[in-house]
C-alpha cells in the first residue's frame, strides 16, 4: 500500500492517478480532502483509494492512516506553498519541517521501504551565487535559500540525509519546478489565476515579468514521483527535476495565441531563482522519459479546463 500525504492535493490527485492504474492501493492522507478534484482527475480512485483526514504535524495521526494496510512506500507531498509560506515562519516550520520528519518517522517505525517526497529549485536561492540566471545549476551545488518555502525545503533535505545515514530510512527527494497543469488551485500565479481567468476572459496580469519560467507540467510530474518510489535504490539523495522553459512574457503571449479571449498582462520583476538545471543524476539513476513540451502542456491544459467548463464541473 501507497500512503500518500497530500493525497488530495494538486500534484498529489495525479499520483494517486497513477498509481492506481499501476495496480496499487493508495490511502490518500490529507488535512482537508478535496475530493471533487480528486474525482475530476483520478476517477478510478473509488475503487482502490482510501481518503484519511489528518495532519501530517501529528506522528500519531499519519501512523493511525496505516491501519488500511501495510504501508510499502510514503509518498510526502503535503505542503504549503509560497506565497502562503513566507506569511509565517513558525507555521512554515511547522507545517513543512515537522510534517517532513513525521514522514520520516512514519516510514522508519511502519518499516517502510522508502519515502518519495517533493522538495523545490528554492534551495539553491538567487542564480548570481551559480553565476548569473543562464548558468545550469549541478545537482549538489550547494544552498543558499532566501525564501522561507527554501530554506525549509533545505532543512527538509538534509533531515533526510540523516534519516539515511542514521536509521537506514531510504529517500528519494524531487526538486519540482513550477508546475502547472489542470486542478491547480493554490500557489504561484500558475493555477486559477493565469489559466482559467484566460479562458474566461477575465483580466490578470502575471508577475515575474522580465523572468525566465521553468514550466513542468503535472503529469510529468506525477510520473517522475512513480518512477521514484519503483526505482532501485539510489546513490543520490535529492534530484533537480525540470521542465521547459521560456520567458514569462512568451509564456503569456502563447497562451493569448490559444485563447483570443485572454486579457493577460504581465508586470515588471523577477522571482530571482534559477531556471537551468543539471538532471544527469536524475537521468542515470531514475530515468526520465520524455518531457511535455510547453506548446502542447498549455494545450492540454486549455483543452481540459474547456471541456469541465462545458461540462460545467468548475
Amino acid at each position: 500500500m501507497y500512503l500518500v500525504t497530500g493525497g488530495t492535493g494538486f500534484l498529489g490527485c495525479y499520483v494517486v492517478r497513477d498509481l492506481v492504474r499501476t495496480g496499487h492501493s493508495v490511502v490518500a492522507f490529507d488535512l482537508a480532502p478535496d475530493l471533487r478534484t480528486l474525482s475530476l482527475i483520478a476517477p478510478e480512485a473509488d475503487r482502490r483509494v482510501a481518503v484519511v483526514r489528518g495532519d501530517v504535524r501529528s506522528l500519531a495521526e499519519l501512523l493511525g492512516a496505516a491501519k488500511h494496510g501495510t504501508v510499502d512506500v510514503i509518498v510526502h507531498l503535503a505542503s504549503p506553498l509560497p506565497p502562503e509560506t513566507e506569511r509565517d515562519a513558525t507555521t512554515s516550520l511547522q507545517q513543512m519541517v515537522q510534517g517532513h520528519i513525521n514522514a520520516l518517522d512514519g516510514a522508519r517505525l511502519l518499516g517502510a521501504r522508502r519515502v518519495v517526497w517533493a522538495s523545490a529549485p528554492s534551495v539553491f536561492g538567487n542564480p548570481r551565487h551559480f553565476g548569473g540566471p543562464d548558468t545550469v545549476v549541478p545537482n549538489d551545488a550547494p544552498h543558499y535559500p532566501e525564501t522561507l518555502y527554501g530554506i525549509c525545503k533545505s532543512a527538509n533535505e538534509r533531515f533526510a540525509e540523516r534519516y539515511w545515514r542514521e536509521f537506514n530510512v531510504d529517500t528519494i527527494g524531487l526538486r519540482f519546478c513550477q508546475g502547472y497543469g489542470p486542478g491547480k488551485r493554490r500557489g504561484r500565479p500558475f493555477g486559477y489565476e493565469l489559466f482559467e481567468k484566460a479562458l474566461l476572459g477575465e483580466p490578470y496580469t502575471a508577475p515575474y515579468g522580465d523572468d525566465m519560467m521553468n514550466w513542468q507540467y503535472v503529469e510529468d510530474m506525477a510520473e517522475l514521483v512513480v518512477r521514484a518510489c519503483e526505482a532501485p535504490r539510489t546513490e543520490t539523495r535529492v534530484f533537480n527535476t525540470t521542465g521547459d522553459a521560456l520567458s514569462m512574457r512568451d509564456s503569456i503571449a502563447l497562451l493569448k495565441s490559444m485563447l483570443p479571449q485572454a486579457r493577460l498582462g504581465t508586470a515588471p520583476g523577477a522571482m530571482g531563482l534559477a531556471w537551468k538545471y543539471d538532471t544527469t543524476p536524475l537521468e542515470h539513476e531514475i530515468g526520465v522519459r520524455s518531457r511535455t513540451p510547453i506548446g502542447d502542456g498549455f494545450a492540454k491544459t486549455v483543452a481540459t479546463l474547456r471541456r469541465w467548463k462545458a461540462e460545467g464541473i468548475w
